[in-house]
């Protein structure tokens, strides 16, 4: 639901990845649409309700996938897929990380956002974010990785 919500910030990046883009709308649409938005900071939060994101592998695309591979490669035409796994990237519109304080919740630091590339900056932005929780990160460093950026 939050994509559609956001469609006009993220809509640079749609235009890049849409081939690739499958949005869809299945039971855990309609979940995500009655999750609440906004919480007291002394109530149970979604996240504490729901721990570990149980996301089922698209057989749809390993197939797509794995077609694609026998093809380019024709010497793996024997091979076959005995297990999968799915998970979620947490996106941002531009693509790059959030890393900052959290002005309304003192002593809160966020860092997420990676877009699949937390594999790659992870080592950069852990220490960056690491920089910015001990007081010691220069400001303009963080300039581009504010959240206020969107709004």
């Amino acid at each position: 639901p939050d994509t559609f919500r956001l469609f006009k910030k993220f809509l640079p990046n749609y235009k890049l990845e849409r081939k690739r883009l499958r949005l869809r709308f299945d039971q855990q649409f309609f979940k995500e649409m009655r999750l609440a938005k906004k919480w007291d900071l002394n109530s149970i939060t979604p996240f504490e309700v729901e721990r570990i994101n149980k996301v089922q592998p698209n057989q749809k695309i390993i197939n797509e996938a794995i077609n694609n591979l026998k093809k380019l490669f024709p010497e793996l035409r024997n091979i076959e897929i005995i297990e999968s796994w799915a998970g979620l990237i947490d996106v941002t519109p531009d693509a790059v990380p959030v890393i900052c304080p959290i002005e309304s919740i003192p002593g809160f630091f966020l860092a997420t956002g990676f877009s699949g590339h937390g594999f790659g900056i992870g080592p950069a932005a852990g220490e960056l974010a690491s920089e910015m929780v001990m007081g010691s990160a220069v400001k303009d460093d963080l300039r581009g990785f504010k959240l206020e950026r969107f709004y």
